[in-house]
């Protein structure tokens, strides 16, 4: 599979046009919008549907913005969701998911297997060898979990709060002032240590990538309507970006 955001936006537009008031109820229902900016929001789900995935693998929930969306996504394509997610205080069983039951009712969780954990302590390789067309959405940091997760064979996957200075040159006073490291090589930037580890298993994979900005940047070349459709979803086609987006294996 090559990895093409911008196909994914325009080929289901019409779906994500449709998407929008259920994505911004579940917005308001979990209430934490700096957390995943809304732009991703269809991003991730135009990506799903361009997959087509029977297993759908997030590791890191933090408040649960992703996972309305890989659910929403599985109900369009008859996928499982496993989440996986270190939640020591909580978050999802005792705020989030409450706040979305109200929104979507009781049926909605169904393809949902939430699992409180280290990701580096699940046996990958097994879940993704389960599925014929896995996805994975991939929020989760550390270098020893990004060795462990390219050790098992993933298939296609959306990396996120991985920049490119496409958008413009990342704020450095920004990331020092949250005492955070900026790791940067060629184009891209993350604030996480696994940037350098996935850069170097692509190099050797040969697996096909491309940053969000990039993708998003072919299609408003080559197709001028898609700046007011993808404007009609609520921000400025520009804004889409902060996603790494790699293929499967030829």
């Amino acid at each position: 599979m090559e990895p093409d955001l911008g196909h994914a936006l325009w080929a289901h537009r019409a779906q994500l046009a449709r998407m929008r008031p259920r994505f911004e109820a579940l917005r308001r229902a979990v209430d934490a919008p700096s957390d995943f900016p809304f732009p991703k929001w269809f991003a991730l789900y135009a990506l799903c549907l361009d997959v087509q995935p029977d297993l759908i693998l997030e590791l890191g929930r933090g408040y649960g913005n992703s996972t309305c969306v890989l659910v929403e996504a599985a109900h369009a394509t008859g996928a499982r969701v496993v989440s996986i997610s270190i939640d020591p205080t909580g978050i999802w069983p005792e705020r989030s998911a409450p706040r979305i039951r109200d929104v979507t009712g009781a049926a909605w969780f169904e393809p949902l297997d939430v699992r409180e954990g280290d990701a580096g302590d699940v046996d990958l390789r097994d879940l993704f060898a389960s599925a014929e067309r896995p996805f994975l959405f991939w929020d989760a940091h550390s270098e020893e979990l990004a060795r462990h997760v390219l050790a098992s064979r993933p298939g296609p996957m959306a990396v996120d709060d991985v920049g490119d200075v496409l958008s413009g040159e990342p704020d450095l006073s920004w990331y020092a002032d949250q005492g955070l490291e900026l790791y940067r090589i060629g184009d891209l930037y993350s604030a996480f240590e696994e940037l350098p580890v996935i850069i170097d298993w692509l190099a050797q994979s040969e697996r096909p990538w491309e940053s969000a900005e990039r993708s998003v940047a072919r299609l408003l070349d080559r197709e001028p309507a898609a700046h007011a459709v993808l404007a009609e979803l609520g921000f400025p086609p520009t804004a889409v970006g902060g996603l790494l987006v790699i293929g499967s294996d030829a």
